[in-house]
């Protein structure tokens, strides 16, 4: 939400236990090891993305001084913003279950190897509906260029601006732009393209 490291932890019998995920331009690996050698921390490790830590409870307010200042060091004043690195741009009328097969030939998928995240152009707004025990979800089709449905699901869409764009009826045959990743969905033994 905020673009910004973030850590959880754990109070027990006079030791926090905790763990964090970092953002782009911020090592928060190195701010642990760092934390450690100055015995802020007790034990503490990871790599730039990620890291675990662990500290005596009397040290609770010197390590959140300490780590708010490390991260803000590391980011030298450059304000964050949310990125979103994109593989490819295609044509909706590309994704399909040939492209899902070959993209399932690029697994595993984690850290070093994110899953791919694609552009889909010239899709037309087909429907939209809520979905889920709150209706906080999305599923809807769009017609591709070459005349096929593509099912697409949007979780958590409900009530954004997105979300209130799909789901209104005056929007439907408009042309929309996707941002997500192709899919393999098997439902009731069908198995289709989903883009999400």
């Amino acid at each position: 939400k905020y673009n910004l490291p973030s850590c959880v932890a754990t109070k027990a019998d006079g030791v926090i236990d905790g763990s964090g995920r970092s953002i782009p331009g911020v090592d928060l690996g190195k701010i642990i090891h760092d934390g450690v050698a100055m015995g802020i921390l007790t034990a503490g490790g990871g790599h730039a993305a990620a890291a675990g830590f662990a500290l005596s409870v009397d040290r609770e307010s010197e390590f959140i001084e300490y780590l708010e200042r490390a991260v803000s060091e590391q980011l030298n004043g450059v304000q964050p913003v949310h990125e979103i690195l994109v593989d490819a741009e295609l044509d909706a009328g590309g994704a399909d279950m040939e492209l899902v097969e070959k993209l399932a030939g690029l697994e595993p998928f984690g850290q070093g190897n994110p899953e791919p995240t694609l552009v889909l152009y010239g899709g037309t707004l087909a429907s939209a509906t809520t979905m889920g025990n709150t209706n906080m979800h999305l599923r809807g089709n769009i017609i591709t260029s070459n005349g096929r449905q593509l099912p697409f699901v949007g979780f958590n869409m409900t009530g954004t601006p997105i979300g209130n764009f799909l789901l209104d009826d005056a929007n439907r045959n408009t042309k929309i732009t996707l941002l997500g990743k192709l899919k393999e969905n098997e439902y009731k033994g069908r198995v289709t393209a989903q883009f999400i």
